[in-house]
């Protein structure tokens, strides 16, 4: 193509261009400020009758529509913009600067009208919230409708595909949540940034991975007799013991440490006045959530319950005091000094007792071993060599090398473990039948 005739047409395309990339801008800006914004300073400038604060207000107030607005917004602004380029490449320049040109310009609105808005925003979200309140409530009011429209095609498009849209939905604002806070990390207090994102990561810890796993499980057999009965009450270091019959999986209820007392101080014991002190056994999902099971907890009035999985088959044991403990670890800003399974060496390796949980060794050695199968090291391992090993096994896994100790009673008991330079992309074992 030639190069333009006009010049006016190159002015209006140049200015088309500089507006539209100034609107993503203000749009960025506008979104990291109104949600960092401190939320007592707002209420005492509300009382103030401050009228940006009145209108930052109006907006947090249905916060999902002035987002939904504030994304139409920028989608349109952005590919305004690269539209714009196209149009001025080719009228200038022709097709061969056209593929170029626009990589600049998408570049350039990464870092000009995304990056340093947001950073800008963050460490001063006061003075450009209240500025920039009055055409954000204003563009909300305008386009809401349009917004709206979208959305509910966005609808339809899920249940056409059989999406689980509040899955969906749920995951956006947890990954929203996260972007949120790295951007105000330049001003928060240290620490700070850690603590809140591990609070967010509550939402998707169930109540398997802080169970006592099955084997560790301290119950009673009904079947035993009374001497080993009497004995393993008196022995018990719980509250709350799981009354079984022969296998944990046919639970007859649970025992409290006061009706045992009772049961203990009785002329004539015997076992149906033990099962009359039982009360009945309490069961939840692997799959629930913490917060959740924290809720179904106080609603029940139950400190104990019994994991099991999607066949009914008992796991393991959760309680109040196991839930309580994980979530105020979440609240700690900093990494677990110390766990007592995890044992660190002069090396820089560690050496780790099988069953410690994979969420307690990547939150206190800020590690990425995989989380989304075995809950436990010994797991982890057992499933990736698909034997229990006689002799002591090397491993490598992406990022990682284990050396496995020692096994007892079909169990992984110690395992040493070290991170690696070389992070391969599949899992090899070093020893195989």
């Amino acid at each position: 193509m030639n190069p333009i005739d006009s010049p006016d047409r190159l002015a209006v395309l140049c200015a088309a261009l500089v507006l539209s990339m100034l609107l993503s801008a203000l749009l960025s800006a506008t979104e990291t400020a109104m949600l960092a914004l401190n939320r007592h300073r707002l209420r005492q400038h509300i009382r103030q009758k401050r009228r940006g604060a009145l209108r930052a207000a109006a907006l947090l107030q249905r916060a999902n529509r002035f987002l939904a607005v504030l994304q139409l917004c920028r989608c349109l602004s952005n590919g305004a913009a690269v539209s714009l380029t196209t149009l001025l490449t080719l009228d200038a320049w022709g097709e061969p600067a056209a593929l170029s040109l626009a990589l600049l310009v998408a570049l350039l609105l990464l870092v000009a009208a995304e990056q340093a808005p947001k950073r800008l925003a963050a460490l001063h979200p006061e003075p450009l919230a209240y500025l920039l309140a009055g055409p954000a409530l204003w563009l909300t009011q305008s386009l809401y409708p349009i917004a709206r429209v979208l959305a509910l095609g966005a609808t339809v498009l899920l249940n056409i595909t059989g999406l689980r849209q509040a899955s969906a939905r749920d995951w956006a604002d947890q990954q929203a949540l996260h972007l949120r806070i790295d951007e105000s990390a330049a001003r928060a207090p240290l620490g700070r940034e850690r603590m809140q994102l591990n609070v967010l990561d509550l939402q998707s810890t169930t109540v398997a991975h802080v169970m006592v796993p099955r084997p560790e499980v301290v119950g009673i057999d009904i079947d035993d007799d009374l001497d080993s009965l009497t004995a393993a009450m008196r022995n018990s270091h719980h509250t709350r013991l799981p009354v079984f019959k022969q296998d944990l999986n046919n639970v007859v209820g649970v025992l409290h440490l006061r009706s045992a007392c009772r049961w203990l101080t009785m002329e004539q014991r015997n076992k149906a006045a033990l099962l009359e002190l039982t009360q009945d056994a309490y069961f939840v999902p692997d799959s629930t959530p913490l917060p959740v099971q924290l809720r179904n907890f106080q609603q029940n009035r139950r400190r104990m319950a019994l994991v099991v999985d999607e066949y009914g088959v008992v796991n393991g044991l959760v309680t109040l005091q196991d839930l309580l403990g994980d979530i105020a670890s979440h609240l700690s800003s900093a990494p677990l000094a110390s766990q007592g399974d995890i044992f660190p060496q002069a090396d820089g390796s560690y050496v780790f007792d099988g069953s410690t949980t994979i969420r307690d060794i990547n939150r206190a050695l800020d590690w990425q071993l995989p989380i989304d199968g075995p809950k436990t090291l010994n797991g982890l391992l057992t499933e990736l060599l698909e034997n229990i090993p006689d002799n002591p096994t090397g491993l490598r896994l992406p990022g990682y090398h284990a050396e496995i100790l020692q096994t007892k009673d079909k169990l992984i008991k110690s395992v040493r473990m070290w991170r690696t330079t070389d992070a391969s992309n599949e899992l090899q074992a070093n020893t195989r039948d």
